[in-house]
């Protein structure tokens, strides 16, 4: 009860020394002052640099089909991943679980009442 007791004290004290620091009339500070969004939209693309192909970069078409085809290829691609994961989880299992000669350790054959075959004198 003594830990529950600290930590609720320890709680009070906190918010205690938060609210000291803030003061009881804070008042949030205005935000900037904008002139306003831009006069005209922006262009669908972009000026030809000068260069040897002198292409223009179209905005709306590369994210339109960049979105386009993120939709189904991310959810694939975490299945894929996630499988991979785990098979390679199951695959270091394997190699911790086995000898030190990299073979698989002898399964424990179980007899009648639960016990392990050969586990008591008794049975030769």
């Amino acid at each position: 009860m003594a830990g529950a007791q600290c930590c609720v004290a320890g709680a009070i004290f906190g918010s205690l020394v938060c609210g000291c620091a803030v003061g009881p009339d804070f008042r949030p500070p205005a935000p900037p002052g904008t002139s306003g969004y831009t006069a005209t939209a922006l262009p669908l693309e972009t000026l030809a640099s000068p260069g040897a192909k002198e292409v223009s970069q179209r905005l709306a078409g590369g994210m339109l089909s960049s979105t386009l085809l993120a939709i189904p290829f991310v959810p694939v691609f975490y299945v894929v991943m996630d499988s991979v994961s785990e098979r390679l989880q199951k695959w270091r299992n394997r190699r911790k679980s086995a000898g030190p000669e990299g073979k698989e350790p002898p399964e424990a054959k179980v007899g009648e009442g639960g016990k392990e075959a050969g586990s008591d004198a008794n049975e030769l």
